[in-house]
């Protein structure tokens, strides 16, 4: 068995050559956008919302603290443990 190479890497070189130049980079970012998915899964179910409600919708502090019913240090908190926890987890998937 050969050494594992992360997910969008083989895609990439499986499609390139072989598609059209947008054909490949829209493959390329499916496979990360996957690859992100599966990282965010391991976060805790808490630290994952507070994440994708500032990164995602764009709301502030004060907005997720009322949306999920915490203090406002509480959301700063977590957004920290979840990008701390993401950023592990991505890395393990072979991202830099």
């Amino acid at each position: 068995m050969g050494a594992w190479r992360p997910g969008w890497l083989i895609s990439a070189r499986a499609t390139c050559g072989q598609s059209k130049l947008e054909t490949w980079l829209c493959r390329l970012a499916t496979n990360e956008a996957l690859q992100l998915e599966k990282a965010m899964s391991h976060l805790e179910p808490e630290l994952r919302a507070v994440l994708l409600l500032k990164e995602q919708r764009g709301l502030s502090y004060q907005e997720i603290a009322e949306s999920v019913a915490i203090p406002e240090g509480t959301v700063g908190s977590r957004l920290n443990r979840a990008r701390k926890e993401l950023r592990q987890e991505l890395t393990k998937l072979g991202w830099d």
